[in-house]
């Protein structure tokens, strides 16, 4: 079966400055896969580069099969593909169902089927629907980072790229998050989810966990063969630093 992502020996940047290289990575149909590094990894980056607002460099970007390397970001959320970015990215001066509206501009949709979509992201995020009129900046954290997802989803995305979804948020609040995560891949969207961290991807979320270190991927594995101890290893900062075999 097609994978729902690949990404062939990229490289993505700034400028004259390349902050990924040569990276390899796929993303299965219905598969969660925890991308994970410190600050500073390219992991950010990386997820830019596959969502277009990044130039690609060299290598190659693949949507369902279709290379999507050289489109512009808007065109790709048009064949399928949402991002939330870190920091809930959302216009906080606008109502939370005008940020709604906003999410269904990538892939349109009519007046009918954007309202049908916006009243289902009120059934998923209920909170979101007690507060449809008010402004999105007054939401607290967790409700805006419900709104970036909401935002995102309303695009009716195959691919849902996640960067730290769970960023400075109550535990509470981030176990609601990746509860999400998990109930999205049952639903059969495939994602690529970014934490600094990772062990709290360990714990059922995610199905692959790949470590990504000064731009470079340095281990890919089933995240059931994995444990905390090896990521930290193959990021150089643990005490069996350097016993984690590198992806190839």
């Amino acid at each position: 079966m097609t994978p729902a992502l690949e990404i062939r020996g990229v490289r993505f940047g700034y400028g004259d400055l390349t902050a990924v290289w040569d990276v390899s990575l796929t993303v299965p149909r219905e598969t969660t896969v925890a991308l994970v590094g410190r600050n500073g990894a390219g992991k950010t980056t990386l997820l830019s580069g596959v969502a277009g607002l990044l130039r690609c460099q060299s290598g190659s970007v693949l949507l369902e099969g279709d290379d999507i390397s050289k489109l512009p970001a808007h065109t790709r959320a048009r064949r399928g593909l949402s991002f939330v970015q870190e920091g809930k990215r959302i216009l906080r001066e606008l109502t939370v169902r005008e940020n709604l509206v906003l999410g269904t501009f990538g892939r349109p949709a009519s007046r009918k089927d954007a309202k049908a979509l916006i009243d289902q992201m009120c059934t998923r995020f209920p909170p979101l629907a007690e507060k449809l009129e008010q402004p999105a900046g007054a939401l607290s954290g967790g409700q805006q980072q419900m709104l970036a997802i909401a935002q995102a989803l309303v695009n009716r995305p195959s691919l849902l790229l996640l960067d730290e979804p769970a960023s400075g948020l109550a535990p509470v609040v981030v176990d609601e998050v990746l509860a999400l995560v998990s109930e999205l891949k049952r639903e059969g969207l495939a994602i690529l989810i970014v934490s600094e961290g990772g062990e709290e991807l360990l714990s059922g979320v995610a199905d692959e966990v790949a470590v990504i270190d000064q731009g470079h991927l340095v281990l890919t594995a089933a995240a059931h063969e994995v444990t905390a101890e090896d990521i930290t290893a193959a990021m150089g900062i643990g005490p069996d630093s350097g016993t984690v075999p590198v992806a190839r």
